[in-house]
């Protein structure tokens, strides 16, 4: 394969303190820049492996699209046919890609998504309370169908899946107990691999179990 020096950028994964000083890389005579964020198939990677860039650029997407909601209600639309535009135009934004960081979200951009949802809800019916809202018109928050979508990717995996191979072994235990573990977790040594898809999925099969 040959790269591109004009196409290619160079990003560092580096979580100390005190970052090291990474030799420039060369290609075709040219330095390559240092970016510290990249996007990859519709998702922002940050060189420290935090969401907060992709968070941020989601919900950035999806109060640009919260305008329509605006001009939907101006035209006299029916909340309910505002709310399912909204669930097909404004939601997946938020939405995609979610297994990847779903469970590593720290609580403020989880607070900050859902801050979006009761924007748009707010726009569609303005007197009405956020929670009276989703009971009216059946709708979850947003934490729901991310975990969903986490669920129905893992549940696959075990099959004859590309991921397959990531998953822990399985626990054999002899004994007749209440609650078998379904997967031997391995030691983690960070919360960041802890709390990434495989792990995570892991020790809430094994919870469910």
């Amino acid at each position: 394969m040959t790269l591109n020096a004009d196409k290619c950028k160079v990003m560092n994964i580096d979580f100390k303190k005190n970052r090291h000083a990474f030799e420039p890389v060369i290609v075709d005579g040219k330095e390559l820049s240092v970016v510290s964020s990249a996007k990859i198939l519709g998702v922002t990677l940050s060189c420290d492996l935090t969401w907060n860039d992709h968070v941020n650029e989601a919900i950035r997407k999806a109060n640009e699209r919260l305008y329509f909601l605006v001009l939907l209600k101006r035209a006299g639309v029916n909340p309910p046919d505002i709310i399912n535009f909204y669930c097909i135009v404004v939601r997946p934004v938020l939405e995609y890609c979610s297994p990847i960081f779903h469970h590593a979200l720290p609580e403020y951009l989880i607070n900050d998504i859902a801050r979006v949802q009761k924007r748009a809800l707010s726009i569609i019916l303005p007197d009405c309370p956020y929670s009276l809202c989703l009971s009216i018109y059946d709708r979850d928050t947003l934490w729901s169908p991310r975990e969903e979508q986490c669920f129905k990717l893992f549940n696959v995996i075990p099959g004859n899946h590309k991921l397959s191979h990531s998953l822990p072994p399985k626990n054999v235990n002899h004994y007749n107990l209440r609650r078998n573990r379904k997967y031997d977790l391995p030691s983690v040594r960070t919360k960041r691999f802890q709390r990434s898809f495989i792990p995570a999925m892991c020790r809430l099969t094994n919870n469910t179990v």
